[in-house]
């Protein structure tokens, strides 16, 4: 296992491509939670540790993204991208999951219902709304 060093741009060794690919997962995760401010959830999502665990969860999986892809003579940019990356991918996927299954136009109107609060769910997170 080579030592970590940093020459320039050039990347080597997995703890520091670990840590770039996080800092890029990070920019995102942080990109995510600005957009959610102005949404109806985010006071339901900034006090769930659960939300928390996910955004800490997308950012490991930025650095993991990373180094999948290699930990030798790597440029620094390519990892930070990488590492942005990993958000990004998963909430595409949820984007395609959520269009599987059935969709049926229900026949008649659903009757009025009570105004309740918004209601914050894992898939929505995961999608940025």
């Amino acid at each position: 296992m080579a030592d970590p060093v940093i020459s320039g741009l050039i990347l080597n060794g997995w703890p520091i491509i670990l840590v770039i690919g996080a800092a890029g997962g990070s920019f995102l995760e942080v990109l995510k939670w600005w957009k959610l401010r102005d949404n109806d959830t985010f006071d339901t999502y900034k006090k769930s540790p659960k939300y928390w665990l996910i955004t800490i969860v997308m950012v490991l999986c930025g650095g993991g993204w990373a180094v999948m892809n290699g930990v030798m003579n790597v440029n620094a940019i390519q990892v930070l991208f990488l590492g942005a990356s990993a958000p990004l991918s998963f909430a595409g996927l949820g984007n395609v999951v959520s269009s599987f299954g059935p969709q049926q136009p229900s026949p008649t109107p659903a009757p009025a219902k009570a105004v309740n609060p918004p209601v914050g769910s894992v898939k929505k997170f995961l999608m940025w709304q």
